[in-house]
């Protein structure tokens, strides 16, 4: 039995550190002895483990040692047939396995609601793209029911596709019948890559929903940094069929991320295997009791829902929905006044996201109940913005791939004037960073009425190539 409680690499580090070795080599700070003085103190055990390949340390691109241990170690508890460390998140999994992916014939076909590291993988591959849309959920007010059967319609149509990429679990924690979908797609020898960013802890109980990696998809790109004790950027990708060919995903992987790997990073990754392969039976149920009592300590009467949980629900994730009358950024305002700081806010959704934790609640229970207080005095005065219910065709192959669009000239028009062109720019609420218009689709007015209501609403939007303040950049057809 391989013993999880070990961290190679992370154990190698600490034991680097004790030498008190003179550092001739990168980084500058010389294992945190060179820093300016004001961070020196918070930083100074981090830096003296954020070394680079030196002697003993291994390769990220090219491990033979502890990193290629510790990967190994990662391999056998998620059930992968090989794991790899990811230093620029899960974007930098899911373009490896675009990109690997896409060296097949065929259009690769993903959900509407992937992420924009999807679409940018598809946009570098310049892929031919289908897009399948979830329909909208009239028990949480959000679009994430992903439909078998349309699914299944877009392989019968498209059985040349060179990869379904799917988003599971979504954002907000909901997941669907994926097994099915895999077991249709490998009838054609389709591969089936899933963006399982948000489900790094899935496996760990049978009170969850079942993992992707347990349901037979060929990739998964875990987010471990998401749901999982692991620093920002720490990531995944799990290779777990023969589909997708092994050395395309390590060739992409060695052009899509540093040359200088973070090695506290790939520690944390390291330490955050070993944490999710500690947790036992026990300890997830005190974990899950431990949700269920914050739930209801959020529960408001007047000002929002708690939507319940379902069966295909991750129970990590509670979504508070606003009450008609009342605002979701003004009680989120309220929250973060005395503390409770959200993962998404919008007009009519809070998401919270739940942690590994099991410990006491004592200042938790204090901080709901000021909230509760602070949310008496909303009488109302903040009306909701009405949102539109957008109705997407269930399968939309996009009307160019990606390659032949690199080579049309562009200009701006107005939001007014973008309705019927080609965008040639993706525009992206962030948080979740799931595009509302997609470079190379055709542009709706429903979704220039979201824009515009988003741009009222004040929500982060990036669009690095529009001045949305000027209008969209369509494609000159």
């Amino acid at each position: 039995m391989i013993e999880h409680q070990r961290t190679p690499l992370y154990e190698t580090l600490v034991k680097h550190r004790w030498k008190g070795a003179t550092s001739y080599h990168v980084p500058g700070h010389k294992n945190g002895n060179v820093f300016y003085e004001r961070g020196k103190t918070l930083f100074q055990d981090i830096l003296s483990i954020d070394l680079t390949e030196i002697s003993g340390l291994d390769d990220l691109h090219e491990p033979g040692g502890v990193i290629q241990e510790a990967q190994e170690l990662a391999s056998t508890h998620f059930g992968s047939r090989a794991s790899y460390f990811l230093v620029g998140g899960s974007t930098a999994g899911n373009l490896a396995s675009v990109l690997a992916a896409s060296e097949r014939e065929g259009p690769i076909l993903i959900q509407r609601n992937s992420h924009k590291s999807i679409y940018n993988g598809l946009e570098l591959s310049g892929a031919s793209t289908v897009l399948i849309a979830p329909r909208y959920s009239v028990r949480t007010g959000l679009y994430h029911d992903l439909h078998v059967e349309d699914v299944i319609e877009a392989v019968e149509q498209f059985q040349d596709a060179s990869a379904i990429v799917l988003t599971y679990p979504d954002y907000y924690g909901n997941t669907y019948d994926l097994k099915s979908i895999i077991d249709y797609a490998h009838q054609f020898d389709i591969p089936v890559i899933v963006d399982e960013a948000h489900g790094v802890h899935l496996h760990l109980d049978p009170r969850l929903p079942s993992s992707a990696i347990e349901l037979g998809a060929d990739i998964v790109v875990h987010s471990a940094h998401k749901m999982a004790p692991a620093m920002t950027m720490g990531a995944f990708l799990h290779h777990c069929s023969s589909r997708v060919d092994i050395n395309r995903i390590q060739h992409y992987l060695q052009l899509i991320q540093s040359s200088s790997p973070s090695y506290p990073i790939m520690a944390s990754l390291d330490l955050s295997r070993a944490y999710l392969a500690s947790l036992d039976e026990k300890e997830i149920g005190r974990i899950l009791e431990r949700i269920e009592t914050e739930r209801k300590l959020m529960a408001s009467p007047h000002h929002y829902e708690v939507i319940p949980h379902h069966a295909t629900d991750d129970p990590f994730k509670t979504t508070l929905r606003v009450q008609e009358g009342y605002n979701g950024q003004e009680i989120a305002r309220r929250l973060e006044g005395v503390g409770l700081f959200p993962e998404l806010v919008q007009d009519s959704h809070i998401l919270l996201v739940h942690g590994l934790d099991y410990s006491e609640l004592n200042t938790i229970e204090k901080r709901w109940e000021k909230a509760h207080n602070s949310l008496k005095s909303m009488q109302g005065n903040h009306a909701t913005i009405e949102t539109e219910v957008m109705n997407y065709p269930a399968i939309t192959r996009m009307p160019y791939p990606y390659q032949q669009l690199k080579h049309w000239v562009t200009k701006e028009v107005t939001a007014e004037e973008a309705v019927g062109q080609l965008s040639a720019c993706s525009v992206i609420p962030y948080p979740p960073g799931i595009p509302l218009i997609a470079k190379g689709e055709i542009i709706t007015e429903g979704q220039i009425n979201e824009l515009r209501r988003l741009q009222q609403s004040n929500l982060h939007i990036q669009s690095s190539e529009c001045n949305l303040q000027k209008g969209l950049l369509i494609y000159e057809r």
